[in-house]
């Protein structure tokens, strides 16, 4: 039930932060274009591993537990939009100066310039893209 899992989750992901504050996606971006730039080798400590093949693992299981989950391959235009959200939140994590949780919990409250741009510039993308990619079948429907 959701009134279980909920908190189990933020238990979960309290403890990820405690044991490894660096497992988060933004932290893997930032390691990986600092090993990038800095022509070192990109070793990410076991316990980061191993914290997001529990992730994965879990994920997985509950949709088998479930009965919703659908082992398929995604097709090419599925493909395509998942590396180009992939990407923008990547930039956008980069240039956030890492991700949401730095954004949303510490430098939007304390009104940073940069935050205010970036928060700004996440919200016009997701509405614009939000906007192009409606069907125009509904657009015609508004028109009349």
């Amino acid at each position: 039930p959701i009134r279980w899992s909920m908190p189990v989750l933020g238990l979960v992901g309290g403890a990820l932060y405690w044991l490894f504050p660096g497992w988060s996606y933004s932290d893997a971006i930032h390691n990986a274009v600092r090993a990038a730039t800095s022509m070192k080798d990109l070793k990410p400590p076991p316990l980061a591993l191993a914290s997001i093949a529990a992730l994965v693992a879990g994920a997985l299981a509950s949709g088998l537990r479930n009965g919703r989950a659908i082992l398929r391959g995604p097709g090419l235009g599925t493909a395509f939009r998942s590396l180009a959200g992939a990407s923008l939140m990547g930039f956008g994590g980069a240039f956030a100066g890492g991700g949401n949780d730095h954004l949303l919990l510490w430098a939007l409250p304390h009104s940073a310039i940069p935050a205010l741009l970036a928060y700004g510039v996440m919200i016009g993308t997701i509405a614009l893209l939000v906007w192009v990619g409606r069907p125009s079948t509904q657009l015609q429907g508004q028109e009349s």
